[in-house]
């Protein structure tokens, strides 16, 4: 076993030592930078998950697991381009198992060498492969990079004020009257049923 002082076994109620918090908060910032997962980090640093809640109380920790969050988006958009732009190398299975490449046998004479039914012989050669992408994660990937392909979002309000609502633009917009939600819808409350 290593002699970390965070894998020291502590009584109960007993506090880590400065160095042992600062030992166990750079094992939980460096496996959620890898992982941008909570409970895997705790275990990493040998940690409650209570206790990273307690730490995340210090702004100074705080905006260190901010930057381990974003180290974290960038592992897992590195994942997404990967699996969708490179692809994955699977092999190919069929109802037998995995797919191989089958070679003749030849003798020094580069001629094949033949069973005893007159037969060529063959040698397993390599593993077959396939290289699969996906379509699923290339459009997510699209959806964030590329504006036009973004889903269209209405926002209907029947009329009424909504506080907190923050509508987010990728660029400058433009309302000509307040009152249209979106171009062509008629403003809130107005009677329509008599110009039909």
């Amino acid at each position: 076993m290593s002699n970390s002082p965070t894998l020291k076994k502590r009584r109960e109620g007993q506090h880590p030592t400065a160095d042992e918090k600062a030992t166990a908060q750079e094992k939980f910032l460096k496996a959620y930078a890898k992982t941008a997962n909570v409970s895997l980090a705790c275990r990493a640093a040998k940690i409650d998950r209570s206790t990273f809640y307690e730490w995340k109380k210090d702004d100074a920790f705080a905006a260190r697991v901010a930057l381990a969050d974003e180290d974290a988006n960038d592992v897992i958009e590195a994942e997404i381009f990967r699996r969708a732009v490179k692809g994955v190398v699977e092999p190919v299975i069929n109802g037998q198992g995995l797919v191989y490449e089958y070679e003749p046998v030849l003798d020094a004479n580069g001629e094949p060498v033949l069973n005893s039914k007159g037969k060529p012989t063959y040698k397993r050669g390599k593993q077959v492969t396939i290289t699969k992408y996906s379509d699923t994660l290339i459009i997510f990937h699209a959806k964030k990079r590329i504006p036009g392909y973004r889903d269209k979002v209405d926002i209907t309000t029947n009329g009424k004020d909504m506080p907190g609502l923050t509508i987010l633009t990728d660029g400058p917009t433009t309302v000509a009257d307040p009152r249209y939600v979106q171009r062509g819808t008629r403003p809130v409350g107005e009677d329509v049923s008599a110009n039909e």
